[in-house]
């Protein structure tokens, strides 16, 4: 017995040991996950929105105007570095099962199309550097809250409808009418809808141009509405910023070019030399520049002083003479060859060539030199064929 018994044990031990050795212990492992949304129930249960719009923020001032009198929104850049534009994206909300059946509301901005964003472009919430990875990619999402529905009602049916009524978009089948007429039965003034808001922040050097804005809800079944979509148009600004006031070309020789140089250290302090320049603007910017002829000529009005500039050390220098005028007799600027992309800092280098200093004249010589700037193509996002 007790041999037929230490056989079974052995037998045992025999069977189970190959299977403990199958068993691995690892560091580190992946698992496959999956789910599906709960959405059994017929969308016809699912929040509508009813209209969107876009105005200028902050959504407490309730003030119900954009940039243009033209239909859906347009809204104005701010056109000084580092100072951002608060748009309120809003919507007008129902539900099949009553508005507090109502649980979130979004508003979805995306950019442009066509536009790549370039390598200097930061993102006005993260300040991080941001480019398009794809065409007309997500800007970001914003989650609304509601109006009281006082505010609702003045802000739509009296601020909007009276001063701005081209501003929203409708879904089918809804005007001012059935929003805000009590003989109407308006959702407004019966407050079986609510007014969402949120602020979203544009930086200044977002791209301009049009960007698709999409508002849409869902409710407490977690059902989603169908977006309501408009066109925001973020209108172009031009303007840059420079950390100069003065150009001092030094002691020059006659038939010499004397060069100074800037740099892309920003001075706090606007100052003479190591010039740098940044864009401001929502375009991409091409910078021109004037000069007269710092008083160095014949009194017949002969000029003997030549210029160059250019922007960045790697770019070619545009030369140029003084007092250049269009046929209206304005100041001609000479366009530099670089363009600034959106919130890009460079140097900008100048250089002068006295060809002769007229023996009546002792100077020192003083004039005057005038930025301007004209805006540039975006950089166009190129679709994969993927």
């Amino acid at each position: 017995m007790t041999k037929k018994f230490i056989s079974a044990l052995a037998l045992v031990a025999v069977v189970l040991g190959p299977n403990a050795a199958m068993a691995t212990t690892v560091s580190a492992a992946t698992i496959t996950t999956g789910l599906q949304q709960d959405a059994s129930t017929p969308q016809a249960s699912a929040p509508v929105v009813i209209a969107k719009w876009e105005m200028d923020g902050p959504t407490s001032a309730l003030t119900g105007t954009d940039a243009s009198c033209d239909p859906n929104s347009q809204i104005q850049a701010t056109g000084v570095c580092g100072q951002m534009k608060t748009v309120s994206i809003c919507g007008i909300v129902t539900d099949p099962n009553g508005k507090t059946d109502v649980k979130h509301v979004y508003g979805d901005v995306y950019y442009p199309n066509n536009v790549r964003l370039g390598n200097s472009h930061i993102d006005a919430e993260t300040g991080l550097p941001r480019e398009v990875s794809t065409c007309g990619e997500m800007v970001r999402e914003c989650t609304m809250t509601p109006l009281s529905n006082t505010d609702a009602f003045n802000l739509f049916c009296t601020k909007i409808r009276n001063s701005n009524n081209n501003l929203p978009t409708f879904a089918a089948n809804y005007n001012y009418g059935n929003v805000c007429d009590d003989a109407q039965s308006g959702v407004l003034p019966k407050q079986t809808a609510y007014v969402e808001c949120c602020d979203f922040t544009m930086s200044y050097e977002d791209p301009n141009g049009p960007y698709t804005v999409n508002v849409w809800a869902n409710d407490q079944s977690d059902y989603n509405s169908v977006p309501l979509s408009n066109t925001m148009t973020y209108l172009a600004s031009k303007a840059f910023d420079v950390d100069f006031t003065g150009i001092d070309y030094g002691k020059v020789k006659t038939g010499i070019w004397q060069e100074v140089p800037g740099n892309t250290v920003w001075a706090t302090t606007a100052g003479v030399n190591g010039a740098s320049v940044r864009n401001c603007s929502n375009t991409r910017l091409q910078i021109g520049v004037w000069q007269n002829d710092m008083g160095i000529k014949d009194p017949n009005g002969t000029t003997y002083a030549t210029f160059e500039g250019r922007i960045g050390s790697s770019s070619a220098y545009a030369t140029y003479g003084p007092n250049l005028l269009n046929t209206d007799l304005t100041h001609k600027a000479t366009m530099l060859a670089k363009t600034l992309d959106l919130s890009e800092l460079n140097e900008m280098d100048f250089g002068v060539n006295v060809s002769k200093f007229p023996i009546q004249l002792t100077g020192p010589f003083s004039g005057t030199m005038e930025l301007s700037a004209v805006a540039a193509d975006h950089i166009a996002c190129v679709k994969s064929s993927n």
